[in-house]
């Protein structure tokens, strides 16, 4: 169904460039401004109640979704497979402590590197009687979130560890890009000729809209060592919006939408050590998997109307690194 074929449409290019740059333009003013702020603030007086944390690190990742035919036949009728994402990512984040309350919020730009996606349809249930099929360039794509929550700190003094248990809300991006396919399974009528896709640029924009609960634990090591741990889970709003500007059928610069209920689990572990009364040094590492679906497929046609079928899952997962500092101001 959302295959590429036919003659290449007209699409906004301009308008995706500007996007995709967008993010760039915020990572580059972020790291900027950190710059601004730490340099004069390196000293060694003591630190207060505000911090910010600065990270550069790469994920790695990968989404995919499928949808059944109308009336659910096939049950698999179009998969989308993006595997082996390489992500270059930068986040910035400010923690403010009122009493025992603690105020976070964030946000995070990632430039996918490097990647591959894989373009199915079939015939019949199960993946079988495939008829077309493409393997296409995913790089160029980016990842966003923005996070904000609220906090309330546990200290015990029996033991050096502090609780913090949170609630927020939060939006999580993977935006998709397709260039420089190739088709290797076509069928007569149905798609291209076998050979490379020329003029393909098309887009996948995923969102996770969501509350989500927390809970962060620091278990302090040493006076300048502590060790961390951190586990979310995200109920979410499932959104997707999709250019597919081969299909010449479809209408542009929204070819589909998805829409499903979806969940997000994700845990990270950090260390932290203490360089100055003001600046740490930390690393963190992280797992997500956000999953969601059944849900709803519906398609767009050029020529007017729009049509319904089942989406019948989505799910991106990552794992990542970060090495940042963290000024106490």
């Amino acid at each position: 169904m959302h295959n590429e074929r036919t003659a290449v449409s007209e699409t906004a290019v301009s308008e995706k460039d500007g996007n995709r740059h967008t993010g760039q333009w915020f990572a580059a003013i972020l790291l900027f401004s950190w710059f601004l702020i730490a340099a004069p603030g390196a000293g060694g007086t003591p630190g207060g109640d505000l911090e910010f944390n600065l990270s550069a690190g790469y994920r790695f990742g990968g989404l995919h979704w499928s949808i059944a035919g109308l009336w659910g036949t096939p049950n698999i009728w179009s998969e989308l497979i993006w595997s082996k994402l390489q992500i270059l990512q930068i986040e910035g984040e400010g923690k403010l402590n009122i009493e025992r309350f603690t105020v976070r919020a964030s946000l995070g730009y990632g430039l996918i590197l490097a990647g591959d996606t894989r373009d199915s349809d079939y015939d019949s249930d199960d993946r079988t009687d495939e008829w077309s099929r493409s393997y296409l360039d995913a790089r160029g794509g980016y990842l966003l979130h923005a996070l904000l929550g609220l906090g309330y700190r546990c200290e015990f003094e029996a033991a050096p560890i502090t609780l913090l248990p949170m609630i927020g809300i939060a939006l999580h991006r993977q935006a998709m890009v397709m260039t420089e396919g190739v088709q290797v399974i076509a069928t007569p009528f149905r798609t291209q000729d076998a050979g490379p896709i020329i003029g393909l640029d098309s887009s996948y924009t995923a969102n996770w809209l969501n509350m989500w609960v927390g809970l962060d634990v620091v278990y302090e090591i040493t006076d300048r060592l502590r060790a961390g741990a951190a586990v979310s889970v995200h109920p979410s709003l499932y959104y997707a919006e999709a250019d597919w500007n081969k299909a010449t059928d479809y209408a542009h610069p929204v070819s589909f939408v998805h829409r499903a209920l979806g969940l997000g689990l994700c845990g990270e572990l950090s260390v932290d050590f203490e360089l100055s009364r003001r600046l740490l040094l930390e690393g963190r590492c992280g797992l997500d998997y956000w999953f969601g679906g059944p849900g709803v497929d519906e398609t767009f046609y050029a020529a007017g109307g729009s049509i319904e079928s089942q989406l019948n899952e989505v799910v991106w997962s990552s794992a990542q690194f970060f090495l940042g500092t963290v000024l106490r101001l």
